[in-house]
């Protein structure tokens, strides 16, 4: 059994499920799995107006990881297929050097019969190491009558993507694979991490709180969060030195993650590229690093606490009782809270702030969750200033 580890983009697994069943049903033993989508890195070559390839940028294309089982046949492997003049290796994600270095499109001969032939098979015994090229019309003869199936699988799957093995050395990054498939492909620009995340705490330090994105009748609107970060990097209006992006992907880099939102966030601190979607985990990333330099919150479920501070978002979101009102707030002490409800508000110099007393119904990452917001505390329960 070879088994091949290679990868597909996404937008190509329903073509490749096509002939990939086919082959499923006429070869006793292949199979293959498609994982889940992620981006990956390439070098991808800008189409200029004349249609022609231009210059390469580094950019992010949607794949998923493709592994495929190749059965052996009577203890014989395929190694490759020569075919109208065009050369198939079985495996693309290893460089082919045959054991008899005569074997190849020059060969010319069949070593089953020892005539002429132009289309042949390279096989590999599993067990002796043997090495034969085979004619495609003695195959069969020879005792193999899935190969092919098997070789012409590997060639429709050539023709999704080309998986000559080109990469292009990065001063910095290493090695990054040109990409194979459509020119015209869409593909998500690549940036530097430490530009993200200096973008990101630039947007932090503004705001502190992650504005959510909002909705109005049947109108989505982004995180202003994002798009403050968005505009910070596009003007590259940064703050602090590599020093402080270096502390932050170190912190990140132990994040012990429980969830895929913390792995996202992970992912930004390990690659050495990111792509703008990204933003968010790179804010969270800052967050969570300014978060653990603070000292750890004093208080728990059920204490009564006094809310002094800024409003920074109010938006609305449809729940089972109807529309409800959600208010995130900034304490004066630089702490996060959110109520879900309506709270006391009175604006000062285009600010809206709100001071009112309220009981805690959990603290979750960090931040406060309060119940209904009192004018005056209740009695007999001690008062936390937050």
């Amino acid at each position: 059994m070879n088994t091949i580890k290679t990868f597909i983009p996404s937008d190509l697994v329903d073509s490749l499920k096509k002939f990939a069943d086919k082959t499923q049903k006429n070869v006793e033993g292949f199979t293959y799995s498609v994982g889940k989508p992620y981006e990956k890195l390439f070098r991808h070559p800008v189409i200029e107006e004349d249609g022609m390839a231009g210059h390469c940028v580094k950019a992010f294309h949607e794949v998923c990881d493709l592994v495929i089982n190749m059965p052996d046949e009577s203890d014989w492997r395929l190694v490759a297929t020569y075919m109208d003049g065009a050369f198939t290796p079985t495996d693309p994600t290893k460089e082919l050097i045959f054991k008899n270095p005569s074997h190849g499109a020059d060969y010319g001969k069949c070593d089953f019969c020892g005539h002429w032939c132009k289309n042949a098979y390279v096989v590999e015994n599993v067990k002796t190491g043997e090495e034969l090229q085979v004619g495609c019309e003695c195959i069969k003869k020879f005792g193999l009558k899935g190969f092919g199936f098997l070789s012409d699988f590997t060639k429709k799957l050539y023709e999704l993507y080309d998986y000559r093995i080109s990469y292009a050395t990065d001063d910095e990054f290493g090695d990054i694979e040109e990409w194979g498939g459509k020119k015209d492909s869409s593909y998500k620009n690549a940036i530097l991490k430490t530009d993200l995340i200096m973008a990101a705490k630039a947007q932090y330090d503004i705001c502190p709180v992650y504005k959510k994105g909002t909705k109005v009748e049947h109108v989505r609107y982004r995180s202003a969060t994002l798009d403050g970060i968005d505009t910070i990097l596009n003007g590259k209006k940064f703050k602090v030195d590599e020093a402080y992006v270096k502390a932050v992907c170190e912190f990140g880099a132990k994040i012990q993650s429980k969830t895929e939102f913390e792995e996202d966030m992970l992912a930004v601190a390990k690659n050495f590229y990111c792509f703008q979607a990204q933003d968010v985990y790179a804010f969270f990333l800052v967050k969570a690093y300014e978060d653990s330099l603070k000292p750890e919150l004093s208080v728990q479920k059920g204490n009564q606490v006094k809310v002094c501070g800024k409003i920074i978002q109010k938006r609305f979101e449809e729940s089972y009782y109807g529309v409800m009102e959600i208010n995130t707030i900034l304490t004066d002490k630089g702490i996060e809270c959110e109520r879900y409800g309506k709270v006391p508000t009175t604006e000062e110099n285009g600010i809206k702030r709100t001071t009112f007393y309220a009981l805690v119904k959990g603290v979750f990452n960090g931040k406060i969750s309060l119940d209904r917001a009192t004018k005056n505390p209740k009695k007999g329960i001690e008062v936390v200033e937050i």
